[in-house]
């Protein structure tokens, strides 16, 4: 299984073409747009789906295998340490990272996958800590209230991510963010009573 990202680019019946009929020149589109992309040849798959809460409106789910010669995979197990994958996953962050923000730029993304959040978590710690030294403790999907996150929809679900990361025996990193990758809580907390949360480095 790849890194999914939900994209949302269909238009009313009323305005011409009904779905079906707009499904086939979506996914010539996409494959034609992913056939260009600069950083090395996409390997991907592409399906559809319904998206919004108590309306029929049809996406479509791109899911990401790998990128030139790097492969995407899962998500480490929990309780065990980063640093057997931590060169692999630095592959993938610097992949993914490029490929986010170009796909984003031409096609309307409704929400990543899990994977695409992980890989941001990653990346933002790094800037804090060594992720070789880190045990992921919790990795979990939370379904919270509907948001307005595109216009097409009257109601969306949105998706939480939360992530709990140990390192070492002294601090817990907990971040907890959407499925639009947006962060919501970015928290160092001390397994040491013995140190004060304000002698942490931490970058907002």
């Amino acid at each position: 299984m790849g890194f999914q990202i939900v994209i949302a680019p269909y238009k009313d019946p009323s305005e011409g073409l009904d779905w079906n009929e707009q499904t086939i020149l979506i996914k010539k589109q996409i494959e034609d747009h992913l056939s260009t992309y600069p950083g090395g040849k996409v390997k991907f798959s592409l399906s559809e789906s319904d998206q919004g809460i108590g309306a029929d409106f049809p996406t479509i789910v791109l899911e990401i295998l790998g990128i030139g010669s790097t492969l995407f995979f899962g998500i480490p197990a929990l309780h065990k340490k980063i640093r057997k994958t931590v060169e692999e996953w630095v592959k993938i962050k610097e992949n993914i990272g490029k490929f986010i923000g170009w796909i984003s730029n031409a096609e309307p993304v409704v929400s990543y996958s899990i994977e695409f959040a992980f890989v941001k978590a990653l990346s933002h710690l790094q800037g804090r800590t060594k992720i070789d030294h880190l045990i992921l403790l919790e990795c979990r999907e939370i379904l919270g209230k509907c948001d307005s996150l595109m216009k097409e929809f009257a109601r969306t679900p949105l998706v939480y991510y939360l992530f709990i990361f140990r390192e070492s025996d002294e601090f817990l990193h907990v971040l907890l963010m959407d499925c639009k990758l947006r962060f919501h809580i970015d928290k160092i907390l001390p397994l040491d009573l013995r140190i004060q949360i304000t002698d942490l480095k931490h970058d907002d």
